[in-house]
C-alpha cells in the first residue's frame, strides 16, 4: 500500500506549550479531529525533532500521521498517512488478508485530516503519491483515481 502525502501551505500560530518544533499547534488539532473517529489514539509526540507524529489504531490496524514545516523560511508543510506495514504472506493466510481493512482505514484518516488541512490551509492542499511534484490533486478521494 503507497503512502499518501498532502502539502500545503499555512501559517501555523505558535503552541502555548511547545515551542519546537513548529506545528503542535496542529497536532493538537489533527490528535482532536481524528480522536473523534478513532478513539484508540496516542498523544501527539515530537517526530525527529523536526515535526510531530500521531499514531493511532482500528481494529488489527495501525497507521501514522507525521507532519513537519519543511521551510526554514515559509509556510510550506509535508503530511504523510503511514499505514504500518502490512504482515507477511505466511501470517495472512493464517489470518486472512488484511489489506481492505487497512486501505478503509487509511481514507478515513485522509479524510478527517483534510477537512483539519483545509480550514487550515484555506483550502490549499494538494495530495499526492511520491514526491510532491504539481501534479497533486485536491481531495484525498481522488487518490484513488490516480
Amino acid at each position: 500500500m503507497r503512502t499518501a502525502q498532502a502539502s500545503f501551505v499555512a501559517a501555523i500560530p505558535k503552541d502555548a506549550e511547545y515551542d519546537h518544533p513548529p506545528g503542535a499547534n496542529l497536532a493538537r488539532r489533527l490528535h482532536g479531529a481524528l480522536s473523534t473517529v478513532f478513539p484508540e489514539i496516542e498523544e501527539f509526540y515530537n517526530w525527529r525533532d523536526c515535526g510531530w507524529e500521531i499514531r493511532l489504531r482500528s481494529g488489527r490496524v495501525w497507521a501514522s500521521v507525521p507532519f513537519a514545516q519543511v521551510s526554514r523560511t515559509g509556510p510550506e508543510w509535508l503530511l504523510a498517512v503511514v499505514p504500518e506495514r502490512s504482515v507477511g504472506a505466511m501470517v495472512r493466510a493464517m489470518l486472512g488478508d488484511e489489506e481492505d481493512g487497512r486501505l478503509a482505514v487509511v481514507r478515513r484518516i485522509r479524510g478527517v485530516v483534510h477537512e483539519v488541512l483545509v480550514d487550515v490551509a484555506a483550502g490549499d492542499v494538494l495530495w499526492f503519491f511520491g514526491t510532491p511534484n504539481g501534479r497533486g490533486v485536491r481531495s484525498p478521494e481522488m487518490l484513488d483515481e490516480v
